[in-house]
């Protein structure tokens, strides 16, 4: 793993020291994330922004017995989920090699995890990337017309789902992530159906890992788990990972790569289309 550099902190080393018994942590910094190795175990202390998040992940996780499938939540010695340092609040993950299996939920009415209604969500992070569409490209004028493709993307994606399919939340929700590259982190859990993992994990195959592959694989992966073909093709139509370099501070080097991808993507969008033209009662769009 490259070190990006190591943290000399003594405040926060007496910090993690008092909170967590930690008796030597030697702290470093790699891809914006803080790594801590103690007595050759290794953690991973994350910033958190929304406690009350961290707060039912945590009940999640005990109430189902999840603990094998993630990172470990390490509390303080007050028995807190978080520490505060510089007006911030971190969570302490114990890392480890989990196999993470997904798990089907029993959804109550008010879970703030529930990410299954699509539509909705799409729709709300739309309207938000073009109320800051302006500023984004003010400070990078080269994304100038690219961003307007992923939104238009995006605006494609919600409107095959509200002509193809029930665009209200799922009734069916399981274990999720936000992040498939990220899934063993507690931090990104999740509830949605079963088609987001496998859409997302799509993606990640074709942008992260450069895999190639045919829209004929895909759609027989999608009959071996039964699943909602409407829901996969949705997803996969949706541009996470345009958004998600957004959410992540733009990177010019990420959106020239991701673009060189998206070629390749939509010609494989488009052959999966017919496909699923050719094997299932899905009504027609004329801009696919």
């Amino acid at each position: 793993m490259h070190l990006t550099y190591i943290i000399t902190s003594d405040k926060m080393k007496i910090n993690l020291m008092y909170n967590y018994n930690l008796a030597n942590p030697i702290m470093y910094i790699n891809n914006n994330k803080i790594y801590i190795y103690n007595n050759y175990e290794k953690y991973l202390l994350q910033e958190i922004n929304n406690y009350e998040e961290l707060k039912e992940i945590s009940t999640l996780i005990t109430s189902n017995k999840l603990e094998s499938n993630y990172y470990n939540i390490i509390k303080t010695n007050n028995n807190e989920l978080t520490m505060k340092y510089n007006n911030k609040e971190y969570v302490l993950l114990k890392i480890s090699n989990y196999n993470c299996i997904i798990k089907k939920i029993e959804l109550n009415n008010n879970n703030i995890l529930n990410r299954s209604n699509w539509y909705y969500l799409w729709i709300k992070k739309n309207d938000y990337i073009i109320s800051i569409r302006e500023k984004i490209i003010k400070e990078n004028p080269k994304v100038d017309g690219i961003i307007d493709y992923y939104i238009g993307m995006a605006e494609n994606s919600i409107e095959y789902l509200k002509v193809n399919m029930d665009i209200g939340a799922s009734r069916n929700v399981y274990t999720s992530s936000k992040r498939y590259s990220d899934i063993n982190n507690p931090i990104n859990i999740v509830l949605d159906c079963r088609e987001r993992l496998f859409a997302e994990k799509i993606k990640v195959q074709l942008f992260e890992q450069k895999k190639i592959l045919q829209a004929e694989y895909i759609l027989n992966l999608i009959r071996k788990y039964e699943l909602n073909v409407n829901r996969v093709y949705a997803r996969l139509l949706y541009p996470t990972f345009f958004f998600d370099i957004i959410d992540n501070n733009l990177k010019i080097k990420q959106i020239s790569e991701i673009t060189k991808q998206t070629i390749l993507y939509e010609n494989i969008l488009k052959e999966l289309n017919l496909l699923l033209k050719e094997n299932y009662k899905i009504k027609k769009i004329d801009w696919l």
